[in-house]
C-alpha cells in the first residue's frame, strides 16, 4: 500500500499516528524515530550516537570502496573526504581576521580631548588667565585713613551723655502707689502737648 512516502524507507520514523497511520517525517539520524515522537530524549540520541559509532566502520569501509572503484574523480574525493570525516580527520579551515579601517569622524572623535569649558576657553584665548598679586612686605608703611565712628560706643571715663527721655516730664504718681484715674491722665496729658507746642483736640458733643 502506497501511502504517499518518497523517501528512503530506512530512514522513515517508525512511529504511528492515533488514526493507525505510520508517521510520514524523517526519523533522526541514528534513530528510527523522528523529533514528534521522541527522538529528542536523552536516552533516544544516546541510542543513536551509539548506532553511528558501530556503523562508522561499515561505512568507511563501503566509501574506500567507492573511492577505488569511483567512475569520475569527484565521486572518489567525495568518498576520501567522507571516510576521513568518519575517522575524525578533518581538513583544516584557515579563517583570516582583519580590522576595519575606522571611519573619518571615528579618527576625529578620537583627537577630541575631554577639558572642562572654562579650560578649553582658556586654552583658546578667550578667557584670561587670573593675574597674580605680589607678595606685600611686611617692612614697608601702608597707607591707611583713621575714620571716626559716628555712634561710638559709651565710655566709662568718657563724657556723660543724657538719656533720649530726659527733660520730658513725667507723670505725677498717686499717692498710695496706685495707677492714675481718666481724669488725672487726661490732664497730663493736655499739659505735656501745651508744653510741646500741640494743638488740643476739641471733641465735639451733639447735644439733644
Amino acid at each position: 500500500m502506497d501511502d504517499g512516502w518518497k523517501g528512503n524507507a530506512a530512514t522513515r520514523c517508525t512511529a504511528h499516528r492515533k488514526n493507525g497511520d505510520r508517521c510520514k517525517r524523517q526519523a533522526r539520524r541514528g534513530a528510527n524515530v523522528c523529533d514528534a515522537h521522541g527522538g529528542r530524549a536523552p536516552q533516544v540520541k544516546r541510542r543513536a550516537h551509539q548506532r553511528l559509532e558501530e556503523s562508522a566502520d561499515r561505512m568507511a569501509k563501503q566509501l574506500l570502496g567507492i573511492a577505488d572503484s569511483g567512475e569520475s574523480e569527484a565521486v572518489r574525493l567525495a568518498a576520501i573526504k567522507h571516510a576521513l570525516a568518519l575517522g575524525g580527520i578533518t581538513e583544516k579551515t584557515s579563517v583570516e581576521v582583519s580590522v576595519a579601517e575606522p571611519a573619518p569622524w571615528q579618527g576625529m572623535l578620537a583627537g577630541i580631548a575631554r577639558v572642562p569649558l572654562d579650560e578649553s576657553q582658556r586654552r583658546r584665548g578667550l578667557i584670561e588667565p587670573p593675574r597674580e598679586l605680589t607678595a606685600a612686605d611686611p617692612a614697608e608703611p601702608v597707607d591707611a585713613e583713621v575714620v571716626p565712628d559716628p555712634n561710638p560706643p559709651a565710655q566709662p571715663d568718657g563724657p556723660l551723655r543724657p538719656p533720649p527721655w530726659a527733660g520730658v516730664p513725667q507723670p505725677p504718681a498717686s499717692s498710695g502707689g496706685e495707677l492714675l484715674t481718666m481724669e488725672d491722665a487726661a490732664a497730663f496729658t493736655a499739659d505735656l502737648r501745651r508744653q510741646q507746642g500741640q494743638p488740643r483736640r476739641v471733641r465735639s458733643e451733639r447735644f439733644k
